[in-house]
């Protein structure tokens, strides 16, 4: 899921990304990863992982990422 801050985006805004999927071994592991795949991109970003259980639980639970991004964020890309 892709969100922007209250206001949009603005020239020097950061990519805050929210991944959901499995958890194998290091979940912190998992954002190094991601994060160097994404080292090349122009903008700053931040990435969250949560598995489908633990988005699924917190998408209704005021101030957790979960539920701005159950209520505003956008999908890039969904496996069926």
């Amino acid at each position: 899921m892709l969100l922007s801050g209250p206001g949009g985006a603005r020239p020097h805004s950061d990519l805050d990304l929210l991944v959901v999927c499995p958890v194998r071994g290091s979940r912190r592991a998992l954002q190094v990863a991601m994060d160097r795949t994404l080292r090349g991109c122009r903008f700053a970003q931040d990435i969250v992982i949560l598995t489908r259980e633990e988005f699924e639980r917190d998408r209704h639970i005021p101030g957790t990422v979960a539920r701005p991004a159950w209520l505003e964020g956008r999908v890039l890309y969904e496996r069926a």
